[in-house]
């Protein structure tokens, strides 16, 4: 089977889950960056920039679905993103040449 062979209602039908983007870039910022501080108080960097500038936050959202679509890490099916290595193990893509 092929990757664009894979669709929404297949998708549903398996074990694999869309992947929610706001909840892996907050999980991204707050393990790759440093705690935040506010009036001796510690922040993810992920809760606190979503809290204190969401317009901002939502454009990291939007670089990090670009990243890993181009890095082949995520898939979009149907207007989703799920990870590359869940469906193809899900569905036994056949590999593709890079």
């Amino acid at each position: 089977m092929k990757l664009e062979d894979v669709t929404k209602a297949m998708i549903d039908k398996s074990k694999v889950r869309a992947i929610n983007t706001e909840d892996h870039t907050r999980d991204f910022l707050s393990y790759n960056f440093a705690k935040v501080e506010i009036l001796e108080y510690g922040y993810s960097l992920g809760i606190a920039l979503e809290s204190i500038d969401p317009i901002r936050f939502r454009q990291i959202v939007v670089d990090e679905i670009y990243r890993n679509l181009e890095d082949k890490n995520w898939v979009e099916i149907e207007g989703e993103y799920y990870s590359r290595e869940d469906i193809n193990k899900c569905f036994q893509i056949e590999e593709e040449e890079i």
